[in-house]
């Protein structure tokens, strides 16, 4: 569980964001707090290079019911 409460599975063996949400429970602070003041109810987001979805998993708990959000991510491994 992060510090703004999503619940994540996480690969284990990534080593790019995994330690840091497993061991302070947040990434990249700045962008994820851009991310909770700018997406509001109803808005449609697209996070192309979703990754583990992070951001799209933050999008999604601001867009609410009548927003969207689609996540991209190029790599099968990570998707």
């Amino acid at each position: 569980v992060t510090k703004n409460g999503t619940k994540m599975a996480l690969p284990g063996a990534d080593l790019s964001l995994t330690p840091s949400l497993v061991l302070s429970g947040e990434f990249e602070r700045n962008d994820e707090q851009f991310v909770l003041s700018v997406v509001r109810g109803g808005d449609w987001v697209i996070d192309v290079g979703a990754n583990v979805g992070l951001y799209t998993l933050l999008a999604a708990s601001r867009c609410g019911p009548f927003g969207r959000v689609f996540a991209l991510e190029p790599n099968a491994e990570t998707a």
